[in-house]
């Protein structure tokens, strides 16, 4: 599975990751042994690639966070991380936040992958502001 948070609002689509995360924690892993966090960049999609490709030692699951996972992933490493990313999606959970929402262009490597989902945190501006500070 693979959930990216897009948009320039990076406050609520870090929020929303760490939503993500308690939740994995709560249901799956509540020592948080199978939760990793990686640098974004280059060198994330290579560390995402190998450990969604390995079986967690403490739980069935595993919850990986690695932010500009599209936006740094070299294009000759898009289909490679997209089949790691396929093999076990039940099984294998990585969020990333990205920037902006990345291209169709940039998405395509990744339309195979079950379970793909692209959330958009836009900013937000005027009554939708207002309401959301609210909260």
């Amino acid at each position: 599975m693979l959930i990216l948070c897009c948009g320039p609002d990076t406050y609520r689509a870090t929020q929303r990751a760490h939503e993500l995360e308690d939740a994995f924690r709560t249901k799956y892993d509540p020592s948080g042994t199978s939760i990793e966090r990686f640098d974004s960049g280059k060198g994330a999609v290579d560390e995402v690639i190998e450990r969604s490709l390995t079986v967690s030692l403490f739980s069935p699951m595993r919850f990986i966070r690695a932010d500009g996972l599209i936006e740094f992933c070299p294009k000759t490493k898009a289909k490679v991380l997209a089949n790691a990313l396929s093999k076990d999606s039940e099984r294998v959970i990585v969020v990333s936040i990205e920037r902006e929402k990345p291209a169709a262009i940039d998405l395509k490597p990744f339309v195979d992958v079950p379970k793909l989902i692209v959330s958009e945190y836009p900013l937000l501006r005027g009554k939708a502001f207002e309401d959301w500070v609210k909260q």
